[in-house]
């Protein structure tokens, strides 16, 4: 969510009359991801966090339209954008090694199954693939404004267009 304008005051009408008194409680205005405007991503002056929250949306519903099974049991429904590594580890949250379709019950409810998920990584990808991702996530990385932006505008023109943007981001 994302907190834009100022606060709205909220009024109270008194239980005796038609009077309104102020409350000195605040809410604040509240805008959903979904709900920013293209615009908004493009402005310099949007924030970081909200340019991560729609590129993980935008990466999730590209990564499910792409693989249609789940990874480590082959499950066809409830699908999720599961990461063999955390999302805490910015260097490999939006690395397309690292994002692949698992179902809700390996990706929630048996914690995303880390050993049979590295299993398959080194089997689609060759030997090595899950310790290369596991040390590439120990590296420090922050994404920029801009870099965001070209992901997300990346994630509109397919998977391999997103991969190779990653790729050639990544190498910078």
């Amino acid at each position: 969510m994302r907190i834009i304008g100022e606060y709205k005051e909220k009024r109270k009408k008194e239980p005796t009359g038609s009077k309104t008194k102020k409350v000195k409680k605040m809410s604040p205005l509240i805008i959903s991801p979904a709900k920013i405007r293209e615009k908004d991503i493009r402005s310099p002056h949007s924030k970081i966090g909200s340019l991560k929250k729609i590129l993980d949306q935008k990466l999730s519903r590209l990564i499910r339209e792409h693989e249609k099974k789940c990874c480590t049991c082959g499950a066809t429904t409830n699908l999720q954008n599961g990461h063999f590594r955390s999302r805490r580890f910015f260097s490999t949250r939006y690395n397309p090694l690292n994002c692949h379709a698992q179902c809700v019950g390996c990706n929630v409810f048996k914690f995303g199954m880390s050993y049979e998920y590295s299993l398959w990584l080194d089997e689609t990808y060759g030997a090595d693939t899950a310790a290369k991702l596991k040390t590439e996530s120990e590296k420090i990385k922050q994404w920029n404004h801009l870099e965001l932006i070209e992901l997300i505008e990346a994630t509109k023109k397919g998977y391999y267009f997103y991969r190779d943007t990653y790729n050639r981001l990544s190498t910078v």
